[in-house]
């Protein structure tokens, strides 16, 4: 598949990035779904159809998130949050609380943090594992899984 540029400073790029040829932000030749992803991981690029692609675009769709609704549901989990608890902005919310999994539970830092005291970092693991979030410490490994929750959305929002 052939690939085009959306980043606004090279949308119209000529010459060669990772041995791609592109003229006008838009790739010389088809591109393999590894090339597809080494570019899109670097950059914001789409199919000629003008959809959204690369190795990022494909981890969210392994999460069931639809990126041309993921606006709109990320608007609709706002407003119900903010009617539920009456705030005016999601920002507002205490970090790692308001959103529910797709796939299961959702952890406070309290909660996370009462896992750590009981299991260590392999109970940890085990919450993270799934969601694809790696870490190296205790603190990390929540920080990571609270930021995950905040970002993995399900392709049909509940109230």
């Amino acid at each position: 598949m052939k690939v085009r540029i959306v980043e606004p400073a090279l949308s119209n790029y000529t010459g060669k990035m990772y041995e791609i040829g592109f003229t006008d932000g838009v790739s010389d030749r088809d591109l393999s779904a590894r090339e597809v992803e080494i570019i899109g991981a670097s950059m914001k690029v789409e199919d000629l159809e003008g959809q959204q692609v690369g190795a990022g675009v494909k981890h969210i769709q392994n999460r069931r998130v639809i990126l041309g609704d993921a606006v709109k549901i990320n608007l609709d989990i706002s407003e119900s949050v903010n009617e539920t608890v009456g705030l005016e902005t999601l920002g507002e919310l205490p970090f790692g609380e308001g959103i529910v999994l797709a796939d299961g539970p959702s952890y406070t830092r309290e909660q996370l943090e009462s896992i750590a005291d009981d299991q260590g970092i392999a109970g940890l693991r085990e919450i993270a594992e799934p969601m694809g979030v790696t870490g190296r410490s205790i603190v990390e490994l929540i920080d990571r899984i609270l930021e995950t929750q905040s970002l993995i959305l399900s392709d049909s929002p509940s109230s």
